[in-house]
């Protein structure tokens, strides 16, 4: 039961977020929409949508809730040493492919 809260309330919006981030910022809204295949055309009026609107209204539904639900889930995350090894590994690990593509960006800078 609590999973489908997890699942419906942070597993959509987050991976939904990082879409539109990446359509939007990484590929290019304009590049995007352009696509000569898409029927029908998509008028240009999305663009600012795609960059500016959905990623903040996405940030908005997930920083409320993160704020009404992070001190209950780390509450519970303290109260089970597993759930807190758990989280210090994920935590590790992110730190540690941060700095290794950190690395990998200083030495392409380099040569």
């Amino acid at each position: 039961m609590r999973m489908d809260f997890w699942v419906g309330s942070a597993l959509l919006p987050a991976p939904a977020l990082f879409e539109i981030l990446v359509f939007g910022g990484v590929f290019g809204a304009e590049r995007g929409l352009a696509n000569r295949a898409s029927h029908p055309r998509i008028p240009g009026v999305f663009v600012p949508v795609i960059r500016y609107v959905c990623p903040a209204y996405l940030l908005v539904i997930l920083g409320a809730f993160a704020y009404r639900n992070f001190p209950e889930a780390a509450r519970a995350v303290v109260a089970r040493p597993a759930a807190l090894v758990t989280v210090a590994y994920l935590a590790a690990v992110l730190v540690w492919w941060a700095a290794a593509r950190w690395e990998r960006a200083e030495s392409v800078r380099t040569r």
